[in-house]
C-alpha cells in the first residue's frame, strides 16, 4: 500500500470518527436541551431553598438576640420580686414590733391611769380629811391655778393661811403663799418629784405655820 493510499484510509476513518462524535454531540446536546427545564427548576429550588435557609438563620439570630434580652429581663425582674419580697417581710416585721410596742405603751398607760385613778382617790380621801379636822378649803382660780387656805391654823387666828398651785399639764408650780415663804422652789421641786398633792398638802401647811409663829414673834 502506497503511502497515498494510506493517507486516505486515515483521512476515512478520521471522517467516520468526526462524524460519530458529531453525532454523540448532537445528541448530548439535544439530551441537554431536553433536561435544561429540570436543571433550571432545581435551580430554582436550590436558590429559595438557600434564602429560606437564610431568612430562618436571620431569623433564629434574632429570636436567641431577643430570648438573650428576655433572660436578662427575666433576671432583674427575679431580682426586684426578691427585693419586694424582702421589703414586704421587713414592713411585716416593722409592723408587727410595732403593734408589740403599741401594745406595751397601751398597757403602760393603762397602768399610768390606774395609779393615777389610785393616787387621784387618795388625794380626794387626804383633802377630805383635811377639809373636815384641819380646815382646810380649795378653791379654783383662773390659769389653772388651785387655792389651798387653811383655817383654824392658830386657835386666836381667824386668817387663813393659803399657797397657791398652778398646774401645767404633769407639772406643779407654786405661785404664791401666804405667809410669803422663801423655800418656794423646794417646795415645787418636792411636789413635782413624788407627785404626792396630799403630803405637799400637810408638808406646806406646816411650813407656812412655821412662817407664820415666826412674823407673830417678830
Amino acid at each position: 500500500m502506497d503511502v497515498q493510499s494510506l493517507l486516505a484510509e486515515i483521512q476515512d476513518e478520521s471522517k467516520k470518527q468526526a462524524d460519530m462524535y458529531k453525532v454523540m454531540l448532537e445528541a448530548a446536546s439535544d439530551k441537554a436541551l431536553e433536561k435544561k427545564p429540570e436543571y433550571l427548576e432545581l435551580h430554582d429550588v436550590y436558590v429559595r431553598s438557600r434564602k429560606e435557609v437564610e431568612e430562618k438563620f436571620a431569623k433564629n439570630t434574632e429570636l436567641e438576640k431577643t430570648l438573650a434580652e428576655l433572660k436578662v429581663v427575666n433576671a432583674e425582674m427575679e431580682k426586684r420580686q426578691e427585693d419586694i419580697e424582702t421589703r414586704i417581710c421587713n414592713l411585716r416585721e416593722q409592723l408587727e414590733e410595732n403593734s408589740k410596742k403599741k401594745q406595751e405603751i397601751v398597757e403602760k398607760n393603762e397602768n399610768e391611769r390606774q395609779k393615777i385613778k389610785e393616787q387621784s382617790e387618795l388625794e380626794i380621801q387626804g383633802l377630805e380629811f383635811y377639809q373636815m379636822y384641819m380646815g382646810l378649803e380649795v378653791h379654783t382660780l383662773r390659769n389653772n391655778r388651785v387655792q389651798f387656805l387653811f383655817y383654824n391654823v392658830f386657835p386666836d387666828d381667824s386668817a387663813p393661811l393659803f399657797v397657791i398651785v398652778r398646774m401645767d399639764g404633769k407639772t406643779y408650780h407654786i405661785t404664791d403663799s401666804e405667809p410669803p415663804l422663801e423655800n418656794l422652789q423646794q417646795l415645787e421641786d418636792r411636789l413635782n418629784e413624788t407627785n404626792n398633792l396630799a403630803g405637799f398638802i400637810q408638808h406646806a401647811r406646816e411650813k407656812l405655820k412655821e412662817k407664820a409663829n415666826i412674823l407673830k414673834e417678830n
